[in-house]
């Protein structure tokens, strides 16, 4: 609220700033022994963010000193690398079904920055946006298929523990996700799904403090489509949809709106048509 700190007569203010979230993936996966995987995410992120301020009656205010807390700008930059191997099993509780279990871990290649609270109470120029953790942070991943003629029920958990401090002392949130997902096919060449996911984030923490703009739990829903050009090239979109989501604490609400993925699927060697 009070956004002219250090000032000695501060004026209450809200900061609403808005976040448009570009992601370029790049996901490399080999099947490097019989029903072993490895899987390498390379994100690329730009940020354009949007700030302004409103004083407590809902009027604009021309915050002077808004250029150290929340500007408009567009930042980009490589994000932490992902590497995760798993272990598949066929045929575990019916013929037509697959397990997968995998572990690995991020790579700190994200841009990160100092504590932006204590800048701030400084009156220094802060940025609280970052790339990633910068720490190694374990990974982990489940995933249950079975296949019912031309259709199919999934169900898929996730997880990233953050273990200890970066350099600045940002100790990065846990996250968690768990998703149930049906799919349809046609025909060969179509398939068609909509899956329902929840997306659990615990607080981070600069040097045991924690920070106000972390924590949340976030439900969604959304609709896949996934066209097979050939036995090699599929091409995928899909558009999730929040609907309810609730922040742990601080101040800080948010508003989400529609996330939306199209991708590019290339598989290459002799196991291609079946993968």
């Amino acid at each position: 609220m009070d956004g002219s700190h250090p000032s000695k007569q501060p004026v209450p203010n809200e900061h609403i700033v808005s976040l448009d979230w570009f992601r370029t993936e790049l996901q490399a996966a080999w099947s490097f022994a019989e029903d072993w995987d490895a899987e390498l995410a390379v994100p690329y992120d730009v940020k354009r963010v949007r700030a302004r301020y409103e004083l407590p009656d809902g009027t604009d205010y021309d915050n002077p000193v808004a250029g150290i807390h929340h500007r408009d700008e567009t930042l980009e930059g490589l994000a932490d690398l992902r590497l995760l191997f798993s272990r598949r099993w066929s045929g575990v509780v019916f013929d037509a079904d697959t397990l997968r279990v995998g572990a690995g871990f991020t790579i700190p290649t994200g841009r990160i920055e100092e504590n932006p609270y204590e800048l701030a109470a400084l009156g220094i120029k802060h940025q609280h946006i970052q790339f990633g953790n910068g720490t190694v942070d374990p990974l982990a991943r489940v995933d249950y298929a079975v296949a019912l003629g031309r259709w199919s029920l999934a169900g898929a958990f996730s997880m990233q523990v953050p273990l200890y401090e970066n350099r600045h002392e940002y100790l990065g949130a846990e996250l968690y996700e768990a998703s149930v997902a049906g799919r349809w096919s046609p025909f060969d060449a179509l398939t068609l799904g909509v899956s329902y996911a929840v997306l659990y984030q615990s607080r981070g923490y600069w040097d045991g403090e924690a920070d106000e703009n972390s924590g949340y739990v976030l439900q969604a829903v959304s609709a896949m489509a996934a066209v097979r050009v050939s036995t090699s090239v599929t091409l995928t979109a899909r558009a999730l949809r929040p609907f309810r989501i609730e922040t742990r604490g601080g101040g800080d609400s948010y508003e989400t709106d529609w996330i939306v993925n199209v991708g590019l699927e290339l598989a290459w060697g002799r196991r291609a048509a079946e993968k």
